[in-house]
């Protein structure tokens, strides 16, 4: 794999790259273009995609509604159960629920 290289990115950021730079950054590249090919052909587009772009996708909604990281996790759990077997689900479910009582942890402590 090269570095990423993507129509909606500008032809030069501006910067000076050398090849040295680019060797340098290599194994970087390796992982972002790993993580597009989960997001759009793997887990993501399996669990997450439902024909809507990537901006439509929970990882972009929860952010906006949710404030927390806590809170975030578990909607998304929540939301994957959905499309899940029974064990799998409740599996999920049950990651929920902690991440749930780790927000009412955390609140509990607040002065």
């Amino acid at each position: 794999m090269g570095p990423i290289k993507t129509k909606s990115m500008p032809p030069s950021s501006g910067y000076d790259n050398t090849d040295t730079d680019i060797v340098n950054y290599e194994s970087l590249s390796e992982v972002l273009n790993c993580a597009y090919e989960q997001a759009a052909y793997g887990k993501g587009k399996e669990r997450h995609a439902e024909n809507e772009s990537y901006e439509e996708q929970p990882i972009m909604w929860i952010e906006k509604y949710f404030k927390s990281y806590q809170l975030g996790q578990a909607v998304k759990k929540m939301h994957e159960s959905q499309r899940l077997s029974k064990e799998m689900a409740v599996q999920e479910l049950l990651g929920a629920i902690n991440y749930i009582a780790a927000k009412i942890i955390f609140l509990n402590k607040e002065k």
